[in-house]
């Protein structure tokens, strides 16, 4: 501005007095973060307890069905993020410790306009499909004006999480978890009131519609709002857009997109292929036994974003000590042990689970439930292995495999489900998760970390198969019991069953050292 603009006396040109620049981001400690990470997978595995059985009971099978249907349809709307969540939290991360607050704003500003662009585009596609869904399925009863207009909020619902993230993700960039994990679980929990508060018989999904876009609206003012505290300079214009940013991000984001476009592919695609191939209400017994396995898989991955950094870390100060290695095998090792546990809790206890939480008559479900969590067991510890890779800055052959495995997933489905049904789309999961991750990714993990692969499998076979078997065998007695369908006796066996995994893999440290436990110094 011009001091002239203001006096008629002087005609010097002066520059605007710098905004005051915060010295530097408050950040809460690494362990706070993963408490509130754990907490945040804890308050959304209750409430999809709770809510399944409520939605079920409220509105019944077909508009349920129809439901979760249109949610995994409305889900692809993901693959518009293009990779730019880790985008955002990789460079406000790293221009936040460096204080260039120019930089951070110019990257938030980048990833803002995609954003903004990709939600323009869901408005637009949903305005389209709200149109057209009525003669896309066999609905049944319900009403071709509740779907249109379900149809339209789940896309503004989309778009207002697409457009307000970037908010999220400079949260978890300057490591505010605390914040921004905490932001989601208040919303969780305001959204299952609403929905026990509302939710009715009539016009049931016109009202779950509504309730998740209201409460989306309140959890993207919520990340707004603390973004803008936490960094005061934070301000994202089109004035900050540069092609050298805009370069950055994309050429980084490139990779992201590919695990983005995988992960939809391999979890959404089901829900739909059944939904579209067979009926909306088929859907509900698929995505019962989904969703358990989503409760068991979140948490475990949780243990492969700890390894990633610890293991970018290890490989840059060249690994002397053989401290990468040990920390390969004994994580993959604990995340075989823990993936192992559950598939034979979900063997034997999965259908009192199912009939604790939705009533009697899951029995399909338990089946489906027991491929997909042996799905688990083999992705989950080799899939540690591909963050260890992306740690020591080895990314496109674990995304290009990861995409494979998702169009070999499709592929399958699509043609199974028309064999075997629910069952064949399982298989579909199954049978390529197997392929590649066993047979493809093991043998090029351990090649590039220098660990060959029975070395990897006779140690963790070595500290696995004892525990193993006991549980198996405590399974088995406990399965011989008159046991009620309750919580109290899916909890006490579930302690039970910990009780043995943790005695016979770790001995008597566990009971007389557990700090040593927690370390991985014992056994």
């Amino acid at each position: 501005m011009s001091v002239a603009a203001a006096t008629s006396t002087v005609d010097v040109a002066v520059d605007p007095a710098p905004a005051p620049e915060p010295a530097a981001v408050k950040k809460t400690g690494v362990k706070t973060n993963v408490a509130f990470a754990w907490a945040a997978q804890v308050s959304a595995a209750v409430a999809g307890i709770l809510l399944m059985p409520l939605i079920f009971e409220r509105v019944g099978q077909t508009v349920q069905g129809t439901w979760l249907l249109l949610n995994a349809t409305a889900g692809y709307a993901r693959l518009l993020y293009l990779g730019f969540g880790e985008t955002t939290a990789r460079y406000v991360s790293l221009h936040a410790a460096r204080r260039e607050w120019a930089d951070l704003n110019r990257v938030g500003s980048c990833v803002h306009a995609v954003y903004l662009g990709s939600a323009t585009l869901v408005v637009s596609v949903a305005a389209v499909l709200s149109w057209l869904v009525p003669y896309l399925n066999d609905w049944g009863e319900i009403p071709v004006w509740e779907l249109r207009v379900a149809t339209l909020l789940l896309g503004l619902n989309m778009a207002i999480g697409l457009a307000g993230s970037v908010y999220g993700g400079v949260l978890m960039g300057v490591q505010r978890f605390d914040l921004e994990r905490g932001t989601q679980i208040a919303i969780t929990v305001l959204r299952v009131a609403l929905v026990v508060l509302f939710l009715g018989s009539e016009h049931g999904l016109v009202t779950l519609a509504l309730v998740f876009t209201a409460v989306t609206l309140v959890e993207n003012g919520l990340f707004w709002w603390f973004a803008h505290r936490n960094v005061p300079t934070l301000k994202l214009t089109a004035h900050d857009l540069d092609r050298a940013t805009v370069r950055k991000c994309f050429a980084f984001s490139s990779f992201a997109a590919l695990g983005v476009i995988s992960e939809i592919l391999i979890f959404t695609t089901d829900t739909v292929v059944i939904g579209f191939t067979l009926s909306a209400a088929a859907t509900l017994p698929y995505v019962m036994a989904n969703r358990v396995s989503e409760m068991l898989r979140r948490p475990l991955e949780q243990l492969g974003v700890v390894v990633l950094p610890k293991a970018g870390e290890l490989d840059a100060a060249g690994d002397k000590a053989g401290e990468l290695r040990r920390l390969i095998v004994e994580s993959f090792a604990l995340v075989f042990l823990l993936t192992c546990g559950f598939f034979i809790g979900s063997v034997f206890f999965g259908d009192l689970f199912l009939e604790t939480w939705m009533g009697p008559g899951w029995g399909v479900s338990h089946a489906i439930m027991i491929l997909l969590v042996a799905a688990l067991t083999i992705a989950m510890p080799v899939g540690l292995l591909r963050r260890v890779l992306i740690g020591v800055g080895e990314v496109r052959v674990p995304s290009a495999l990861l995409l494979a495995e998702a169009v070999l997933n499709l592929g399958l489905s699509l043609w199974l489900v028309r064999v075997s049904g629910l069952y064949g789309v399982a298989l579909g999961t199954l049978i390529p998760v197997a392929v590649i991750e066993i047979f493809v990714l093991l043998p090029f993990a351990s090649r590039r970390l220098s660990i060959p692969t029975m070395d990897l499998v006779e140690e963790t076979a070595r500290r696995c198969a004892v525990p193993i078997l006991a549980l198996t065998a405590f399974c088995a007695a406990v399965d011989r019991l008159p046991l009620a369908a309750n919580w109290a006796t899916l909890l006490a066996v579930t302690a039970g069953g910990g009780v043995v995994l943790l005695t016979t893999r770790f001995g008597f440290a566990v009971l007389t050292n557990p700090k040593a436990v927690l370390r991985g110094r014992a056994g």
